[in-house]
């Protein structure tokens, strides 16, 4: 959900092929992913046309893009991960930090200054689930 949001955001109109290659995955993997997706109505999906995140699949998709964009930078400008081990590690821990856990992390990052009060909608994205 998170490469359809990241890639429909820079303005591409996006497709199997499109998330296959920004994953490094098989497009047979994302068609069974987007399935499931559009199942649980998250996207509008038919087969050789194009993917559309839903009303619901967008509000979803731009709280993981948060929580990863806190994630990321809590590891790299506090804990100084490189960049692509923090990138690695945030996809895997945006999806199981609790909102306690990751309202905590954002309070910090905030308060030493780590991300500013001018990225105020990653906030009213992540405080949505706690």
């Amino acid at each position: 959900m998170e490469s359809i949001y990241e890639l429909a955001q820079d303005g591409q109109i996006v497709r199997v092929k499109d998330i296959a290659e920004k994953l490094s995955v098989k497009m047979a993997s994302v068609t069974g992913a987007v399935q499931n997706l559009a199942k649980g109505n998250l996207v509008h999906y038919a087969p050789y046309k194009n993917i559309v995140l839903t009303e619901h699949g967008e509000n979803v998709a731009r709280r993981i893009h948060s929580r990863h964009h806190v994630i990321t930078g809590f590891l790299m400008d506090v804990l100084g991960v490189r960049a692509e081990v923090a990138e690695t590690d945030a996809c895997k821990m945006e999806h199981v930090l609790s909102p306690e856990t990751m309202d905590g992390l954002l309070k910090f990052m905030l308060k030493n200054k780590f991300i500013s009060l001018s990225e105020k909608d990653l906030f009213e994205h992540i405080e949505e689930e706690g």
